[in-house]
């Protein structure tokens, strides 16, 4: 896993996308005090996730569109959002994200508020 915040002073719409460069990495997205984690189930062939409200786990690229009004529906293709999810959850604050590789991957995470474009650092 590799974890990346994202302070949104503001409640807006908010746009989160991974292009990979290598490997397979998956996108989840949590609100609040927790980073998202992922790990091999006991078998080895699949994954367990927790701590996440949306994500996206298409190959290669996943994007996920939050929207301000309606931040529990599923906008995009590929996204995914927990049934617990509840639109008095998103808020402005910290977004955190995890990227989740299944075997090493290397790819460019940009987040922004909808109709700008910044690029995520690792660690930052």
């Amino acid at each position: 896993m590799e974890f990346f915040k994202f302070p949104m002073a503001v409640l807006t719409d908010l746009q989160v996308s991974i292009s990979a460069t290598s490997g397979d990495p998956d996108l989840f997205i949590s609100l609040g005090d927790f980073y998202p984690q992922c790990s091999l189930t006991a078998g080895g062939f699949s994954i367990f996730c927790k701590n996440w409200t949306w994500a996206s786990t298409t190959y290669a690229t996943d994007q996920v569109l939050i929207s301000q009004d309606y931040p529990c529906d599923a906008l995009m293709p590929g996204t995914y959002v927990q049934g617990a999810c509840q639109p008095k959850d998103f808020h402005a604050g910290e977004v955190h994200l995890g990227v989740y590789g299944y075997t090493d991957s290397k790819f460019h995470v940009m987040v922004s508020p909808r109709g700008q474009h910044i690029q995520l650092l690792p660690g930052e």
